[in-house]
């Protein structure tokens, strides 16, 4: 009962969601919940290192922190409002199809990683994702999401030797 105490307390201090996003807010924790499981255990089927991090250690982390973020966003929804209802004449689909383009998008960038590479592919990926929702100056993503790869690239391999998917340069 605590939980549910300090839930409705946050929902009357004004903090809660808008009434219009609840039942956006409920799947899309549901989807990163899935999203997370899917990850956890596809970042099981990499390679171990004998000692060290392997590359599918890091992914792991990240997936089970946002299966934690999920559920107490599903959880929060659920317990201040209950389950939500959706209205479907006030859906716009293009927002559905965004986002579906953009799991179908992050699929395809987890299956090539290893064959083309994450210095390569990274930044194809993370400047189409800018350009998917909307970021104007196409010139200057590009050069921020080449830019950003090659400092997490040099990272991750030089100083916390985790060694990321070379792919076909490499």
């Amino acid at each position: 009962m605590p939980v549910q105490s300090l839930c409705r307390v946050y929902a009357k201090l004004g903090f809660a969601m808008k009434d219009t996003k609840k039942a956006a807010d409920f799947w899309i924790g549901m989807a990163v919940i899935a999203i997370s499981v899917f990850f956890f255990l596809e970042a099981g089927k990499m390679p171990t290192q004998s000692r060290g991090i392997g590359p599918g250690d890091y992914p792991r982390v990240v997936c089970v922190m946002l299966f934690v973020l999920g559920v107490v966003q599903v959880a929060r929804i659920l317990i201040v409002n209950g389950f939500p209802r959706v209205d479907w004449k006030n859906v716009q689909t293009r927002f559905l199809i965004r986002a579906g383009v953009m799991v179908a998008a992050s699929y395809l960038y987890y299956k090539l990683l290893k064959p083309v590479g994450f210095p390569v592919i990274t930044p194809i990926y993370a400047w189409g994702a800018m350009m998917l929702f909307g970021y104007k100056y196409k010139i200057k993503a590009a050069i921020i999401c080449v830019v950003f790869s090659t400092a997490v690239y040099l990272l991750f391999t030089n100083v916390f030797m985790v060694m990321l998917p070379g792919g076909f340069l490499f």
